[in-house]
């Protein structure tokens, strides 16, 4: 259970932005980013390979991530993100859903399928990167549950939660 960590503070300023495109297309899958401050950006991440499942913690200045549909159609295997946002509140749209998720909650969101994710204020994220064909084995239709805030302050979301 190696631990794998990228971040900026030994990068150029200048290359910054294109550092962390990489970092974030190798830890999660390609996507979209938008630096409010490209060359003034500072992130790390650390990630966990769990079997088939991958766990990261990501710490970051505020951000915006899209999943287009031409980063989709290089997709091997379909797999879920479920995020929980740990110092500031989060803002998710897919499948026509708008949700902002607080810290004190997370959210499911579908790598087949375009979206938008963003915070406007440094924050931690915990990340799980699931295959869909695990999700699928442990929870029934789990496309059900994307784009929409789960409470995780109390009972088992409670436990999942602390437990990521």
């Amino acid at each position: 259970m190696d631990v794998i960590s990228h971040s900026t503070a030994q990068i150029p300023p200048a290359r910054r932005a294109a550092h962390w495109n990489c970092v974030i297309a190798e830890t999660y899958f390609p996507l979209q980013l938008t630096f409010r401050e490209p060359a003034g950006f500072v992130g790390q991440v650390s990630r966990r390979q769990l079997g088939d499942v991958s766990l990261s913690r990501l710490a970051t200045e505020p951000l915006q991530y899209e999943r287009r549909p031409n980063h989709i159609g290089s997709a091997q295997e379909e797999e879920y993100l479920i995020t929980i946002p740990r110092r500031s509140p989060v803002q998710f749209y897919q499948i026509g859903r708008d949700v902002r998720c607080s810290p004190g909650g997370f959210i499911l969101e579908r790598g087949d399928e375009p979206y938008r994710f963003s915070y406007g204020a440094v924050n931690e994220l915990n990340v799980l990167k699931v295959p869909k064909r695990a999700l699928a084995e442990k929870i029934r239709d789990p496309d059900r549950f994307c784009a929409q805030v789960v409470d995780a302050r109390d009972g088992v979301a409670a436990l999942f939660a602390g437990l990521m």
